[in-house]
């Protein structure tokens, strides 16, 4: 066989197709990377609506049961004021709302132990005033509900007597207050009983407000 010579533009277009397979190969894998990530991270994210609450938090209203060890002047019942703050001898007031019984724990033993050698405080909820919601407009009896456990608006809804007449059911919403800024959520009672869309029964938490125009 004999040898031929390297044609130079062959082989320069050649090189340039390789690079072109290769970048195309990498955008893909690039590609494929990321739609992953974005999958899994789709998967990860809760929806707000279905999350029941894990831990109580304190509010205004709420009368509190704090134990501190030994120390009788540092124990007893506590009301929770409009403000979200209680008052206790020597130690003063103290902001509480907002915060687990776990944590007022940690932050009553920081205070009182500046007048005890060894604190050990319980908080427990004497009263979980706090803990409701409201359900408002064009229904049998609209009023505030204690939140007595996890509960879904269908539920709410019939422990209000269910509907009056004219009520506009396909326009059902939750009012939550989230860090201040209130968040809309829309309920239509009409495809949740005609068409059994359960997705939008969704769970209330603490402080919900339901509005049927």
């Amino acid at each position: 066989m004999l040898w031929e010579p390297w044609n130079f533009s062959e082989f320069k277009e050649l090189c340039v197709r390789i690079m072109l397979v290769m970048r195309q190969v990498v955008a893909l894998a690039i590609l494929g990377s990321a739609c992953n990530a974005f999958a899994g991270s789709a998967q990860t994210v809760p929806d707000p609506r279905m999350q029941a609450p894990t831990q109580y938090f304190i509010g205004a209203g709420d009368v509190l049961q704090i134990h501190t060890w030994k120390e009788a002047d540092f124990s007893g019942s506590f009301y929770v004021r409009y403000d979200g703050r209680i008052t206790m001898p020597l130690v003063g007031e103290i902001v509480v709302a907002g915060r687990t019984p776990e944590q007022l724990s940690k932050q009553l033993e920081e205070h009182i132990g500046r007048f005890v050698e060894l604190a050990r405080v319980t908080v427990a909820i004497e009263e979980p005033n706090s803990a409701q919601f409201f359900v408002l407009g064009k229904v049998a009896q609209q009023g505030v509900f204690p939140y007595t456990r996890p509960i879904r608006i269908a539920q709410a809804l019939a422990l209000a007597g269910g509907f009056q007449e004219f009520a506009k059911l396909d326009q059902v919403f939750v009012i939550r207050d989230v860090d201040g800024r209130l968040i809309y959520f829309p309920f239509n009672y009409n495809d949740f009983m005609d068409k059994r869309q359960l997705g939008g029964n969704m769970v209330l938490q603490p402080g919900d407000t339901i509005v049927v125009p």
